[in-house]
């Protein structure tokens, strides 16, 4: 975890894409907290509910993959980023449109960082 102040915050506020994000606990699969996620070069998954403000921080330099609700049909899509740190981050958004709209941003985030890497 990092821990912002307010400074930091004011940066990441003026990311184009911005909300919340429902995360899957790595501990236990059945488990999803509320996250405010921050895209930017990185995704920035930002915990602001405590005294202090504390952030995960996602690199983009994997891939990103999306499918459908395997438990029900009609469950919303889950972002899958498989980072560089070789893990795999479960997300997904509270609707459909949301949903689309990160996909396709984190695609285009993830392109641009698989090209500044190969430099």
């Amino acid at each position: 975890f990092f821990f912002f102040s307010q400074s930091d915050l004011s940066y990441l506020a003026k990311s184009e894409r911005k909300g919340y994000l429902l995360k899957r606990s790595n501990s236990d699969f059945n488990l999803w907290r509320r996250w405010y996620c921050v895209l930017m070069d990185q995704l920035w998954c930002v915990d602001i509910s405590g005294d202090v403000s504390r952030a995960k921080c996602v690199k983009l330099s994997g891939m990103i993959r999306y499918r459908e609700g395997y438990k029900a049909p009609d469950q919303l899509q889950i972002i899958i980023i498989n980072s560089s740190d070789s893990k795999s981050h479960f997300f997904r958004a509270f609707n459909l449109i949301d949903q689309k709209k990160w996909i396709q941003d984190l695609n285009i985030k993830t392109r641009v960082a698989a090209e500044n890497d190969s430099f």
